[in-house]
């Protein structure tokens, strides 16, 4: 995803035409920001509720995810409301952006849906005592959740196998397919791989890779221990 730089008056005249209580500046730090209330509405345009809030936009936006925060005081900032210890509102899982917000999105498209679901869901949660879009595990559990889910595996081998294949640069149909049936890629779970590589750039499998600091799956072309 390429760096796009910020049009602060083109943000202000989207915000105006779809979201008028709230604007746009350039903060003390000299970065883009988004701030004023923030009206939830159903399905039919009606207002449910509306709460204060800041998204600042990173300079690198939109590789980087702007940071949201609830400002006016009414969310607790606690793991089991999605914010972080310094405040931050978890609006949407990283890795999971290629649903929530894909390439070539902006501001607005970042409010329309991540900041909309997150706060139409705090609403929900306030009321009910539920996630009505459900929800993540936090920290490493929710990671592994979301990537067995992703690679509809219950396996946590499995999904580090498929993982450690994500990770390379370019596919390599030639080795044992992680799923391990004995197969080779290319006559086994290739469709799968080559979709699930158009959601999760390979950087962003390598680093997860890295970070699970789990054993080489594969010798060579082969699977270990098959």
């Amino acid at each position: 995803m390429g760096i796009a730089k910020i049009d602060l008056e083109a943000t202000r005249a989207e915000l105006r035409a779809r979201y008028p209580t709230l604007h746009a500046f350039s903060n003390r730090a000299g970065l883009v920001e988004v701030a004023g209330a923030f009206v939830v509405r159903g399905t039919s345009g009606e207002e449910l509720d509306r709460y204060e809030i800041s998204i600042v936009l990173p300079p690198n936006f939109p590789q980087d995810l702007p940071v949201v925060r609830e400002v006016g005081g009414r969310i607790p900032w606690h793991d089991d409301r999605h914010v972080e210890y310094d405040g931050k509102a978890c609006v949407m899982f990283p890795d999971d952006r290629w649903r929530c917000f894909p390439d070539g999105s902006s501001i607005i498209d970042f409010i329309d849906v991540p900041v909309a679901n997150y706060f139409l869901s705090q609403s929900y949660f306030e009321e009910h005592g539920e996630w009505p879009l459900g929800e993540w595990d936090h920290g490493w559990k929710g990671v592994f959740e979301y990537y067995r889910w992703l690679i509809s595996t219950e396996s946590d081998v499995t999904m580090h196998r498929f993982l450690y294949v994500l990770s390379k640069q370019n596919l390599k149909p030639h080795m044992d397919c992680p799923c391990a049936s004995g197969r080779k890629i290319k006559d086994c779970c290739r469709p799968k791989i080559v979709d699930l590589r158009s959601k999760i750039p390979w950087r962003t499998a390598q680093r997860r890779v890295q970070s699970f600091g789990v054993s080489k799956p594969y010798q060579g072309s082969r699977l270990r221990g098959t």
